[in-house]
């Protein structure tokens, strides 16, 4: 079985842009990163794409199995973050299995109110540590040319 797990940071933070969050067009995309188990077997590859090589990681969530994100389509439909950032840059991505984590911490029986779960507080609850990162800065880094960090 194919699986890609992938995650997309935004070219401008939504405190730039008219509309925040909601505006998606404008929020734009300055990377994407995708993990593809079926290269470099056993475990799986680690692939960055830059903006101007999206298509390339649409490509392979097309090619995936099942795909897996983190609000990718979000808990209700039409909430999500990921996919309709995709939509909104021109990219709409025919995808057979999507696997949400957020979409399914909210639907879990140990959350019964229906809080949110954030993937910090997954991370911790799963792996025992935290995120390495913050997609807050990802805007500042792209403009900077750091795209490794």
């Amino acid at each position: 079985m194919k699986i890609a797990v992938f995650d997309l940071e935004t070219k401008r933070n939504p405190s730039d842009v008219q509309g925040g969050w909601n505006n998606k067009k404008a929020l734009g995309i300055s990377t994407g990163v995708v993990w593809v188990s079926w290269e470099h077997v056993p475990r799986g590859r680690m692939r960055m794409f830059r903006e101007d090589r999206i298509a390339d990681l649409v490509s392979l969530l097309e090619e995936a199995d099942v795909v897996v994100s983190f609000n990718g389509i979000g808990v209700a439909d039409g909430d999500g973050f990921d996919i309709p950032l995709l939509i909104s840059q021109g990219h709409n991505p025919q995808i057979n299995i999507h696997c949400d984590l957020i979409r399914l911490c909210s639907r879990s029986h140990r959350n019964r109110e229906r809080r949110y779960v954030g993937l910090e507080e997954l991370s911790f609850a799963t792996l025992g540590r935290g995120k390495s990162g913050h997609g807050q800065y990802a805007p500042q880094l792209a403009r900077a040319k750091r795209w490794d960090e």
